[in-house]
C-alpha cells in the first residue's frame, strides 16, 4: 500500500531534520578538534603572557575563535608596542608551526592549502601593524573579515586552524 501524501510530506521533513541535525553534530565535532589542536591550544596561552599584556587591550591575542573584536584605538602602534607586536608575531609562527602535523592528519589537501592561505594573509596585516601601516582599529576589522571570508569560502575547520 502506497503512503498517503501527508505520510510522505511527514517522512520527508524527518528525514531532512534527521539529516540536519547529524550534519550539526558533525559540524560541533569537527569545531571540537580544531579547538583542541595544537596551534590554538598554544595560541591560546599567548593570552597568558604577560609580556603581551602591553597591547592585549588593542588585540585580543587570543586565536580567532575566542577573540573578540573590541573597541580599538585608530592610531599605530608605539616603539613599545612594536617590539610587543614583533614578539606575538614570533609566538604566533611557532604556535602555526607546532600544529602543522595535527593539520596534515585532520584537514583535508584544500583546506589545509585555505588555511596556508589564511594565515600567511593575517601574518601580512599583521606584519603592516607592526610597521606602522595600520592602525589598530584597522588592523582588528581585516583580521575578522579574512577569518569570516575563509570560515565562508573554505569552511570553518579551514579558518579556525588558521586562527
Amino acid at each position: 500500500m502506497c503512503p498517503n501524501g501527508e505520510q510522505v510530506k511527514t517522512n520527508l521533513i524527518c528525514t531532512a531534520i534527521l539529516a540536519t541535525a547529524a550534519s550539526f553534530g558533525a559540524f560541533a565535532q569537527d569545531a571540537a578538534e580544531d579547538l583542541n589542536g595544537p596551534s590554538v591550544v598554544c595560541a591560546g596561552a599567548l593570552t597568558g603572557d604577560p609580556r603581551l599584556s602591553v597591547f592585549a587591550d588593542k588585540v585580543d591575542v587570543a586565536p580567532i575563535p575566542f577573540a573578540r573584536m573590541a573597541r580599538s584605538p585608530n592610531r599605530v602602534a608605539t616603539g613599545g608596542e612594536q617590539k610587543v607586536i614583533a614578539l606575538w608575531l614570533e609566538r604566533r609562527d611557532e604556535c602555526f608551526a607546532r600544529g602543522a602535523e595535527y593539520r596534515l592528519k585532520t584537514l583535508s589537501p584544500e583546506e589545509r592549502v585555505d588555511a596556508d592561505s589564511l594565515f600567511g594573509a593575517q601574518r601580512a596585516i599583521s606584519v603592516q601593524l607592526l610597521q606602522g601601516r595600520l592602525t589598530y582599529a584597522q588592523y582588528n576589522r581585516y583580521r575578522f573579515d579574512l577569518f569570516q571570508g575563509a570560515q565562508y569560502n573554505a569552511g570553518y575547520p579551514a579558518a579556525a586552524a588558521a586562527w
